[in-house]
């Protein structure tokens, strides 16, 4: 545990620390500052459980964020989650809350019970290298960055009001990502027309199947 009398937490320069365990920045601590060495590769169970800390940045060697991580985070600033974190516990985010996440990392693992159950953003940016989405995905508004739309694992799916995605991509998006098309919006607000050639579907192959089943009657 951290002396309560601490109120800002600065790794060194130079620090080898490649995991942080142990609940130190939760409710109990008076920490509301701290700087995460760049050599940190995990953080463990219940590090930031409804922590006071305002802000975090976490750096770009992170991989695993461990069960109940984030649990009850209340987020000031922006929280992005850098693209080689691939493992994340059980609820790492469970309710945990702010105006805007950002998620960064190309594939995440598979989870029935996401680890962002429960959580409220306001915004949720997908990055545009994200290649896979393994649980469910929760904010009231989320927007794609990527040209190529993810894939989705069998547990993966978004849950928003809106969804928007780049001007030029909108029918990689429609064709892709079909069970959200009437939540797809591009970037600047429009909602371009689908057509049946976007579709793949021609005239000649509506009147064929017509013809087929009037036959069949």
């Amino acid at each position: 545990t951290l002396d309560k009398a601490i109120t800002e937490l600065i790794f060194e320069e130079g620090s080898q620390c490649t995991k942080i365990t142990g609940n130190i920045f939760g409710s109990k601590s008076s920490v509301t500052e701290v700087i995460l060495p760049p050599s940190l590769k995990e953080i463990g169970s219940s590090v930031f459980l409804s922590s006071k800390v305002s802000s975090i940045y976490l750096p770009e060697s992170l991989e695993k964020i461990g069960d109940k991580a984030f649990y009850n985070y209340k987020a000031n600033d922006d929280l992005i989650i850098p693209e080689n974190v691939s493992e994340f516990g059980a609820q790492a985010f469970y309710g945990a809350s702010g105006t805007k996440l950002t998620l960064n990392c190309r594939k995440t693992n598979d989870m029935q019970t996401s680890p962002f159950y429960k959580s409220t953003y306001t915004a949720l940016e997908l990055g545009s290298d994200v290649e896979y989405i393994g649980f469910a995905l929760y904010a009231d508004e989320i927007h794609c960055k990527g040209s190529v739309p993810a894939a989705f694992g069998k547990y993966g799916e978004l849950k928003a009001d809106v969804i928007y995605v780049p001007n030029d991509a909108y029918k990689e998006y429609y064709l892709s990502w079909h069970q959200y098309a009437d939540l797809l919006v591009c970037e600047d607000g429009t909602v371009p027309e689908i057509t049946d050639d976007d579709l793949g579907i021609s005239e000649s192959a509506d009147n064929a199947f017509f013809y087929r089943t009037s036959d069949n009657k």
